[in-house]
Order: structure tokens, then C-alpha cells, then sequence
């Protein structure tokens, strides 16, 4: 293998040896000169959101690997491999990753363990190195704060107005970090052009994830409330009726006073 080095307007190769994460370790060459090195090839962005949403239920959402396609951005396909315990915190999956829509030659399936901390992290990290990637990861974390009506107009939340206890709401701040270490820096400005967005985009489809699973909650919970309304005034008139019928047995088999005149 070799690795480029710019020195005097001409371009000069050195022996290198990659190492498992991507480092890379120069067997011969001067010192002289602008190595590329790991930190060069290497980019992270991190966003942060707060939602207004409870921790538990966006780590949820989000360690739902098998719904990935259902809302999340430049992701066609998504599967767990394997049997995945129901109290596993590592298990594997298979990613389907594309970057076409944005005019990217990047598309490929890409294998990745997952490390989930309940209520508080999902961590996917390539385990099979991508083709344009030696090292790619996605770090989601979730930290449970005080929605507070001067947090909720920082975060472009609906206004107190609207939501007048929202001081007493639980919200969410939600972080999402994308590493990546590419093999070759032809691509590294192609992502430096893009990586803000593609990140951005993730986040915000994921808040419109939760605005619909939310509303789904709600309308499931108000439907449940009202049959188990009418259930009550169902109940209630059956019982009502089953009194009414009591009464007028009562009555009828109580002789009335012109046939007791009558019988003395």
C-alpha cells in the first residue's frame, strides 16, 4: 500500500500499513512534508436537539432497528441478523445505505452491531468496513430534561401558549454523532459538502417520527377512553333499566286501594 504525500508541487508515495481502525503507521519517509493521516481522512458531526418527548419512548423509537426504512433518510432497507433477545445489548443488523438522491455515488448494504443502553443509547458501528469507508458509525444518546417554556422556544417548540404545562412535561435532548473514516481523500470533500445536512435530515425525520407516533398514542388512547365510556353508560343504563323493571313488578303484584275497598 502507499500513501500520498504533497512536498515541492509534486506527489510522492510512502509505504504505509493500515491498521484494524483505520490508523496508519509510515514504514519510510522524511518527515518533511503534509502527511495524510487518520485525523485528515476522519470527519464528525455532531447535532443536538431537544424534543419534547420522554427519553424512553425516542430510545425506543430509535433502537427499532427493523423500522428504519420506515422513516429514516437515505436508509432503503434495514433487518436484524439473527435471533435478537428481547434483553440483548449487542446483536447485529444490515443497514442499506444510500446516498443516490443527493447525486452520491455512495450505495451499498453495510453490517453493523448495535449497542443499545436502555433508555439512554444506540450506538451502530459498521462491523464489515464500507466500500468507501474503513471505519463508520451513528451515536444516538438521549439525556431526560424539565421542558421549560424558555427551553421549548429555544428548541422552536409550539409556544406555552399552547401548551400551558409545559413547564411539567418531560422533554428529551436528543444527540446524534456521525464518525466517519473514509479510505481515500477524494471523498472526504464530498462529505464536508453534505455530512451537516445528511445529519440534520436524520434528526429532523426523526422528530417527525415521534410528532406521529405521538399523535397515534393519543388517538389510540382517546378511543380506548371512550369505549371504556360507553362500556360505563352502557352499564350504567342497563342498570337503570333492570331497576325500572323491579319497580313496576313491585307495583304490579301490590294490590291497589280500590281492590282492598273491595275485598273487605
Amino acid at each position: 500500500m502507499a500513501k500520498l504525500q504533497f512536498r515541492d508541487r509534486r506527489i510522492h508515495l510512502l509505504p504505509r500499513t493500515i491498521l484494524k481502525d483505520g490508523a496508519c503507521i509510515h514504514r519510510h519517509g522524511s518527515t518533511r512534508g503534509i502527511l495524510l493521516t487518520k485525523l485528515d481522512l476522519k470527519r464528525v458531526v455532531v447535532k443536538t436537539e431537544l424534543l419534547p418527548f420522554p427519553a424512553p419512548i425516542c430510545w425506543s423509537a430509535v433502537a427499532a432497528i427493523e423500522t428504519y426504512d420506515q422513516w429514516l433518510p437515505f436508509c432503503s432497507s434495514s433487518r436484524i441478523v439473527g435471533k435478537r433477545p428481547s434483553d440483548a445489548e449487542k446483536f447485529d443488523c444490515v443497514i442499506d445505505i444510500s446516498f443516490t438522491e443527493l447525486g452520491l455515488p455512495f450505495k451499498e448494504s453495510v453490517k453493523h452491531q448495535v449497542t443499545v443502553k436502555p433508555y439512554s443509547s444506540v450506538i451502530a458501528t459498521a462491523n464489515e468496513t464500507a466500500v468507501n469507508a474503513s471505519f463508520l458509525e451513528y451515536d444516538w444518546s438521549f439525556r431526560p430534561v424539565k421542558l421549560t417554556p424558555k427551553l421549548a422556544r429555544l428548541s422552536h417548540l409550539a409556544s406555552p401558549a399552547s401548551h400551558p404545562s409545559s413547564s411539567e412535561q418531560s422533554g428529551t435532548e436528543v444527540t446524534l454523532k456521525s464518525v466517519v473514516v473514509f479510505r481515500s481523500m477524494l471523498h472526504v470533500p464530498i462529505w464536508d459538502g453534505v455530512g451537516n445536512y445528511v445529519v440534520e435530515a436524520m434528526l429532523l425525520a426523526f422528530r417527525e417520527r415521534m410528532e406521529l407516533l405521538t399523535r397515534h398514542n393519543n388517538s389510540e388512547n382517546r378511543k380506548r377512553e371512550r369505549e371504556r365510556g360507553e362500556g360505563s353508560q352502557g352499564g350504567t343504563t342497563r342498570k337503570e333499566g333492570e331497576g325500572s323493571q323491579r319497580s313496576a313488578g313491585e307495583t304490579s303484584a301490590s294490590p291497589s286501594p280500590a281492590g282492598r275497598e273491595g275485598g273487605s
